[in-house]
């Protein structure tokens, strides 16, 4: 076990600019997941509240002329 962390260690030393650009990947796909998992959970708050706000039991009928 020992012989492959110091093997993971030795290829991130030697491969630096890859390594880097490997971590601000992740760290960039993980900021973008949370980021818009943030965004959708405060639209669903934000749209549960005005359906609220109008009634659970009021309809809106239109007529839209062909």
């Amino acid at each position: 076990m020992s012989e492959i962390l110091l093997l993971a260690l030795d290829s991130l030393r030697k491969n630096k600019l890859r390594s880097f650009l490997t971590i601000l990947g992740v760290v960039i796909g993980v900021s973008t997941v949370i980021g818009m998992s943030s965004i959708i959970s405060g639209l669903n708050s934000n749209i549960s509240g005005q359906i609220a706000d109008l009634g659970s039991n009021l309809i809106f009928i239109q007529r839209i002329p062909p």
